[in-house]
């Protein structure tokens, strides 16, 4: 069954063809005739109402309800974040500043840095202000900043404020107590951008369909994954008692790894997730529970495609590289219980060559087979994803 809005139009020449069978005549053609006027003005209250009624109907879904404010009599929710805190999965992130150490040069000793100072950085455009004062009682001192602002307009906040060791900021109004530049020698806060409303309705989905349980595997997933910037967290049961093992995969953009390694902060974000709820309550693990939080490893494969031929093999060599890459990124650890079938936790060479053969096919060609091998050469038939493990293609040859 679908239901099928009829436009103002429609609604009004229904209401004209009534009254005039009703009436047995037939009213005037003109546009401003009085029936006419009054019809669409009927059609116009019923569209108006209708439009009303199948929005209200889309908000009482979480795939389908608004992710923007709506104030109803004085009242103003946000049907999106309603439904995520009914499930207690708590607002949209909304994302995080950059906090680093830098340190300062002092060229006179005996003064203080006052807190609030402005620091600029040429390589993001970001401003950084220190967090508190600092006495310069020495040639050197190091200090912490945190993003303030941006070109953005972001208030500081995204994965774009984070800096590398050895990057330069500079101040604003250097003081004549300390040197114009500062080097950045650490990371305390990982910087990560605000969570979007489609990744947020889909976490809020995943948590209707996988309702916490009071320290079930599910429960360390969704703990987990609620840190800026972490898409996927893999809990496992530690080999000593009363311990879990986290393993935890972060966005590129909030942690500047190509391969999801999160920062050491992000997976102290992570286990502070699991250990304290949205108030800083101890309402999630189990008390008798000692959390380790570790990164993702990532293991290597290189692929030798054999016997290739088909025309455009340019083209075609770079989709079967697209298309072998996403299939070894694709592999993930099966944990049993929460990871939904079919599993992914291994890479063979079969599957490899089921993947070429698909764009081999489809482009009228052939070839002979696909050698897999580690990143020592060894070779591979089928390898076995352990735990917190996920793979990626180092290199494929033709």
């Amino acid at each position: 069954m679908s239901i099928d809005t009829k436009t103002i139009k429609g609604i009004s020449d229904g209401i004209v063809s009534q009254l005039e069978q009703s009436l047995n005549t037939q009213f005037p053609l003109l546009p401003k005739a009085f029936n006419r006027v009054l019809s669409k003005s009927i059609a116009s209250a019923f569209i108006m109402l209708t439009h009303y009624s199948n929005f209200i109907q889309l908000q009482q879904y979480v795939a389908t309800c608004s992710a923007n404010n709506i104030t109803i009599l004085g009242v103003t929710i946000n049907p999106l974040n309603f439904w995520g805190s009914l499930i207690g999965v708590g607002d949209r992130g909304d994302g995080e500043r950059a906090a680093h150490t830098v340190t300062v040069t002092v060229s006179q000793t005996g003064g203080v840095l006052d807190s609030g100072t402005q620091l600029i950085s040429a390589t993001n455009g970001f401003t950084y202000i220190t967090s508190q004062s600092y006495a310069l009682t020495s040639p050197s001192i190091e200090i912490e900043v945190q993003a303030a602002n941006d070109e953005a307009g972001n208030a500081g906040v995204g994965a774009a404020g984070n800096l590398s060791n050895g990057d330069q900021i500079s101040f604003v109004n250097p003081p004549a107590t300390v040197g114009k530049n500062a080097t950045v020698t650490g990371q305390t806060v990982t910087g990560a951008d605000p969570e979007s409303a489609e990744a947020y309705r889909q976490r809020v989905v995943i948590a209707y369909k996988r309702r916490k349980q009071g320290g079930a595997y599910i429960d360390y997933k969704s703990w987990g994954e609620e840190v800026d910037g972490i898409v996927n967290v893999y809990p496992y049961t530690g080999v000593n008692a009363g311990e879990m093992d986290i393993y935890s995969e972060a966005t590129e953009a909030s942690s500047g790894s190509a391969d999801g390694i999160p920062t050491p902060s992000q997976l102290l974000a992570v286990k502070q997730s699991i250990e304290f709820d949205q108030n800083g309550k101890a309402t999630r693990r189990p008390a008798s529970t000692f959390i380790n939080s570790y990164p993702i490893t990532r293991t290597g494969f290189k692929v030798q495609v054999q016997g290739l031929s088909v025309d455009n093999a340019a083209q075609v060599q770079q989709d079967i590289e697209t298309a072998v890459s996403d299939f070894f990124l694709s592999a993930e650890p099966f944990i049993e219980g929460l990871s939904v079938p079919p599993r992914s936790d291994t890479v063979s060479r079969t599957e490899v060559e089921s993947v070429i053969i698909y764009i081999v096919k489809a482009n009228n060609g052939t070839f002979v087979g696909a050698n897999i091998t580690l990143v020592d050469d060894t070779p591979v038939s089928v390898y076995q994803l352990g735990a917190g493990e996920k793979a990626k293609l180092l290199e494929i040859t033709f």
